[in-house]
C-alpha cells in the first residue's frame, strides 16, 4: 500500500477535489504546496469558539490608543472582561489538542483570568447585582471542562465565593442550576467536600434540576458522618427529599429512626407528611395517625423544649410546638374536604384555649366548596386519580356539622354572604339537593341572593339526580324575580341539554318556550340535532328563517351545521326540505363569523346538487375561486362528479358520518399551499354537464352570473 506521504509517486492525473488528495480518510500537502516550499493549512478545531472582542480586537485598541482616540468611559473596556475572552479564545478546549502541560497551564490560566473578572465585577461588595452576568458563568463553564494539574489542588476559595454568589441569586431555577454547576466543579476533586449546610444546597439544586438519585447518594453517603451523627438536621433535610420523590416509606423509616435517635420528630416534618396522604387520597389512617401524633407533641410542649434545650448540636433552629401547627392542619383538612377530622381539630384548638380565625376557615371551605362543584361537572379521565381521590360526598353528612361548629364559635359570620355560598356549594355538589335549598330560603330571607354561579351548581345537581320539578321551580322564583339573580343563558340551556340527553320533547319544548329568540349558537346547535334525529322538519327549518333573513348571524360552527343537516335531510326526506339553498349560502357569504372552510362549501354544492340545483353547485366552486382564490381540490371535484353519476342512475347517494367539530381546520383566503392538487372549476362543470347531458354553455353563464352575486354580498 502506498503510503500518503510518497508524494513523489504520486503524478498529477491523480489530483482531484482542487488539488487535494483523499487516502484511506488521510489528507496529503497538495503537489503545487510542496514544490513551492509551502506547509500545509491546519484547519482550525470545532472546540476552538472565538467570541468577538469588545471594540475591534486588542490590536484596534493599540492604535487607538496611539492616535490618542481611547475613551476612558467606554463601559465594554473592561479589561477583565478582556483577559477572560481572551483566555476563552486562544486556549485548546479538549484535552486531546495538545499535551499534558498545555493543558495545566490552559487550567491555571483560565482560572487566573476568572478570578481577575470576579476582582473588577467587585462580586465581595454586590454578589446579587452582578451575579446574574452571563460572562461570569461562561467563564466558569470553561474551567469546568479542564481538571487541575497533578499534585495541585483547585482554588477552593475562588469556587466557594462563586458557590456563595449563586445562591443569593433571585430566579429559583436559575439558581439551581448555578449552585449545581459550582457544586460539580467543586465535588469533581475526591478531597473536597461541602458542609451539610452548604451540601443540603447542593443536593436540593441536584434535585430541581433532575438528578434526583444523585442527590439521594449523595445524602446517604453523609448520613453516618460524624458532622451530623450528633444533630437531627441531616434527618429532617432526608425526609423532606424523599417526600418530594413521594417515596413516603422510605421517608417514615426515617422518620422513626429519627424518633428513636433524638426522641422527637418536628412539626413541620408532621405537617408534610399530612398534606402528603391528604392529597394523595384513600390514606385516612396514615392522616388521622400523624395527626394524633402531632397533637401529643403540642399538648406534651414542655416535654419537647427540654429535649430542644438539651440537644448538642442543633444546626436548624426549631420551632417549638404549639397550637399554630394544629391551625395550619385545618386548614388543608378544609382544603381536601376532610370534615370529619377539622371537627376533631377545632375540638382540640378549643381545648388548648387557642384562637380559630373563622372567617380564614370559611374561605378555605368556600374555595374548597368551588373546586368540589367544578369536580362534579367534569368527568374523571384517569382511572386511578379517581380511585386516589377522596370520593365527592362521602363524608358529607359531617359538613353541615362542620359549619354549626364555626357558626357556635363566632355567631357573626350569619350576616356572612360567603357562608351561604359555600353552604349551598357544597351541599348541592355532595347530593344533598334539599338541605341546599333549604339554605338557598335562608339566604332570601336574610335578602342575600345566591350569584348565578351558585344557582348553576345547584341546578345540576338537581339535575343529575333527575329532580326536574324542582329544578324548574327554582327557574320559576328566578324569573318572578324572588332571587336575585335572573336566569341567563346558562341556566336554560342546562335544562335543554338535559332535556335533549333524555329525549324528551315535552320537556324541551317546555324549555325553548322560556327562551327569546334570536338563539345563541350553543342552543342553535342542540336544537339543530334534536330536531333532526326526531325528524320534526318543521321545526327544523324553522329555525333556518331568521339565518336566511339575516336577523341572526352564527358562528362557523353553526353553520357547518346548517348545511351538513341540509345535506342529511336531502338523504332522509328530500321532499321535507324546505329552505332557499341559494339565499342560504348568500346568507353565508354575507356573515362576519364565517371562516373560509372547503367542507362547508363542499357540504353546500353537494346540497345543491341533490336540489337538483347543478349551476349553483358549480357556482359555489366558481365563488371559491374569484371570491376566495381557493381552487378545488381533487377529492371535491372528484365527489362532485361521482355524485352526478350516482343522480344519473337513479342510485342512493352515500357520504361519510360528517359529524359536527368545533376544531375544524379553515383556511385564509388565498392560500395556495394545499396538501392536495387542484383543479378549475371549468372542468369540474365541463364533467356534471357532460355526466347529466346539460347545456354546457348556458349553464356556465348561469354558473358565473349565480357567484356575482354571491360576490357582490359578501364581506
Amino acid at each position: 500500500m502506498k503510503s500518503p506521504k510518497d508524494n513523489d509517486k504520486i503524478n498529477e492525473e491523480t489530483m482531484t477535489l482542487g488539488g487535494r488528495i483523499f487516502w484511506r480518510g488521510y489528507r496529503s500537502v497538495p503537489l503545487w504546496r510542496k514544490e513551492l516550499g509551502l506547509k500545509e493549512k491546519v484547519k482550525r478545531e470545532k472546540s476552538f469558539k472565538r467570541a468577538p472582542y469588545p471594540n475591534g480586537g486588542p490590536r484596534r485598541r493599540q492604535r487607538r490608543r496611539a492616535g490618542g482616540e481611547e475613551n476612558d468611559n467606554d463601559p465594554t473596556m473592561d479589561y477583565g472582561y478582556e483577559w477572560l475572552l481572551a483566555a476563552v479564545n486562544n486556549m485548546p478546549g479538549a484535552a486531546s489538542s495538545v499535551g499534558r502541560k498545555g493543558v495545566e497551564s490552559a487550567y491555571q490560566w483560565r482560572t487566573r483570568m476568572l478570578e481577575e473578572y470576579m476582582k473588577n465585577l467587585e462580586l465581595d461588595k454586590n454578589p446579587r447585582e452582578h451575579g446574574g452576568d452571563p460572562y461570569l458563568w461562561k467563564g466558569l463553564r470553561y474551567v469546568s471542562k479542564l481538571r487541575p494539574p497533578k499534585g495541585e489542588s483547585p482554588p477552593l476559595g475562588l469556587f466557594l465565593q462563586l458557590f456563595e454568589v449563586a445562591k443569593v441569586q433571585e430566579d429559583q431555577r436559575r439558581r439551581s442550576y448555578r449552585i449545581k454547576q459550582v457544586g460539580d466543579v467543586l465535588y469533581s476533586n475526591e478531597n473536597v467536600r461541602l458542609d451539610p449546610v452548604n451540601e443540603s444546597a447542593y443536593i436540593d439544586a441536584l434535585f430541581m434540576v433532575g438528578s434526583k438519585y444523585r442527590a439521594l447518594q449523595l445524602w446517604q453517603s453523609r448520613l453516618g458522618k460524624r458532622d451530623v451523627v450528633e444533630s437531627s438536621y441531616w434527618h429532617e433535610f432526608g425526609v423532606l427529599l424523599y417526600i418530594r420523590r413521594f417515596d413516603w416509606r422510605r421517608a417514615e423509616e426515617i422518620s422513626q429512626d429519627m424518633e428513636k435517635k433524638f426522641g422527637y420528630v418536628p412539626p413541620k416534618l408532621m405537617i408534610h407528611f399530612i398534606k402528603l396522604y391528604c392529597r394523595l387520597g384513600s390514606y385516612d389512617e396514615q392522616v388521622e395517625g400523624w395527626y394524633r401524633k402531632l397533637r401529643d407533641t403540642v399538648k406534651s410542649r414542655k416535654k419537647v423544649m427540654k429535649i430542644l434545650s438539651t440537644a448538642k448540636s442543633q444546626t436548624a433552629v426549631e420551632d417549638p410546638p404549639s397550637s399554630s401547627h394544629l391551625l395550619v392542619v385545618l386548614e388543608e383538612l378544609l382544603k381536601q374536604n376532610y370534615w370529619k377530622l377539622a371537627q376533631k381539630v377545632i375540638k382540640d384548638l378549643q381545648d388548648l384555649d387557642a384562637e380559630i380565625p373563622v372567617i380564614q376557615m370559611l374561605e378555605t371551605i368556600d374555595k374548597s366548596t368551588k373546586r368540589l362543584s367544578i369536580i362534579s361537572k367534569n368527568k374523571r379521565r384517569r382511572r386511578s386519580f379517581e380511585e386516589g381521590r377522596p370520593k365527592i360526598g362521602a363524608e358529607s353528612s359531617d359538613f353541615v356539622p362542620l359549619l354549626s361548629m364555626l357558626i357556635s364559635i363566632n355567631p357573626d359570620i350569619l350576616n356572612s354572604a360567603s357562608l351561604y355560598q359555600s353552604w349551598l356549594r357544597g351541599l348541592a355538589s355532595m347530593g344533598l339537593t334539599q338541605n341546599a335549598i333549604q339554605v338557598l330560603d335562608a339566604m332570601v330571607k336574610r335578602r342575600n341572593g345566591p350569584s348565578i354561579d351558585d344557582m348553576f351548581a345547584l341546578i345540576q345537581a338537581l339535575l343529575n339526580k333527575h329532580e326536574w320539578d324542582s329544578a324548574w321551580r327554582l327557574l320559576e322564583r328566578m324569573e318572578s324575580g324572588e332571587l336575585a339573580s335572573q336566569p341567563s343563558t346558562r341556566i336554560y340551556n342546562q335544562f335543554l341539554r338535559y332535556s335533549v340527553r333524555m329525549e324528551d320533547c315535552q320537556l324541551v319544548d317546555q324549555t325553548v318556550s322560556h327562551i327569546e329568540p334570536p338563539y345563541n349558537d350553543t342552543t342553535l346547535n342542540m336544537l339543530l340535532l334534536f330536531y333532526f334525529n326526531t325528524r320534526q322538519f318543521n321545526k327544523l327549518f324553522e329555525l333556518y328563517t331568521p339565518v336566511i333573513n339575516r336577523d341572526h348571524d352564527p358562528g362557523h360552527t353553526t353553520w357547518r351545521q346548517l348545511w351538513l343537516l341540509i345535506r342529511r335531510s336531502y338523504q332522509t326526506k328530500p321532499t321535507a326540505v324546505r329552505p332557499d339553498h341559494r339565499e342560504l349560502f348568500a346568507a353565508m357569504a354575507a356573515s362576519q363569523k364565517y371562516k373560509t372552510s372547503l367542507h362547508v362549501y363542499e357540504y353546500a354544492a353537494h346540497s345543491m346538487m341533490l336540489a337538483g340545483d347543478y349551476a349553483a353547485a358549480c357556482a359555489v366552486l366558481c365563488y371559491m375561486e374569484t371570491k376566495n382564490d381557493l381552487n378545488p381540490t381533487i377529492i371535491l371535484a372528484t365527489g362532485l362528479a361521482d355524485l352526478a353519476l350516482k343522480l344519473k342512475r337513479g342510485s342512493k347517494a352515500v357520504f361519510g358520518p360528517g359529524a359536527a367539530s368545533v376544531n375544524e381546520a379553515t383556511v385564509e383566503s388565498g392560500h395556495t399551499a394545499l396538501a392536495e392538487p387542484t383543479i378549475p372549476w371549468e372542468s369540474v362543470c365541463d364533467s356534471i354537464c357532460s355526466t347529466l347531458e346539460l347545456d354546457n354553455p348556458q349553464t356556465k353563464a348561469q354558473v358565473e352570473q349565480i357567484a356575482s352575486q354571491w360576490k357582490t354580498v359578501g364581506k
